[in-house]
């Protein structure tokens, strides 16, 4: 989902450093060991985009519990601040519904601990790639704004 987000152009749209860290197939699980060389840096913020890879496997619960752990394995290496990325819908009715409800749970999630949450629902299946799955590039533009809107507030 991040592949196709240019790092220099956020930069260049929000006047911030901004670093994207692609993880292609990794879970929210897998996240807590590739997040460790990320917090070495000590950034100010962490925009957390999982759950894509765990929606067919896992319940809507589930996703939420272990994003939020994730989160929470952010805040005790001392960052000041978590975000957590909706989780983008795809071309399945099926896994759409799990979608829906992750992001439901998600946005809970950030209300009961003051993180702030970036909403993606203006992506649609016209954003997604032939397979269904991943961002075309008008979905990965549309991703790119969310991310730069966020950044600016």
């Amino acid at each position: 989902m991040l592949k196709k987000l240019s790092p220099s152009r956020l930069r260049r749209s929000t006047g911030k450093k901004i670093i994207v860290k692609p993880f292609p197939g990794a879970t929210t699980s897998d996240m807590k060991h590739y997040i460790k060389l990320t917090l070495e840096k000590n950034p100010q913020l962490v925009v957390i985009h999982v759950g894509t890879n765990d929606i067919q496997h896992k319940e809507p619960e589930e996703i939420a519990k272990e994003v939020e752990s994730l989160c929470r394995t952010i805040m005790v290496n001392g960052l000041s601040k978590v975000a957590i990325s909706e989780i983008i819908q795809r071309a399945d009715d099926k896994l759409n519904t799990k979608v829906k409800k992750s992001n439901v749970l998600l946005a809970k999630v950030c209300k009961n601990n003051n993180w702030s949450l970036i909403s993606n629902s203006d992506i649609n299946t016209a954003s997604l790639n032939a397979s269904g799955l991943h961002l075309n590039d008008r979905g990965a533009a549309i991703l790119a704004k969310n991310y730069i809107d966020f950044f600016r507030k």
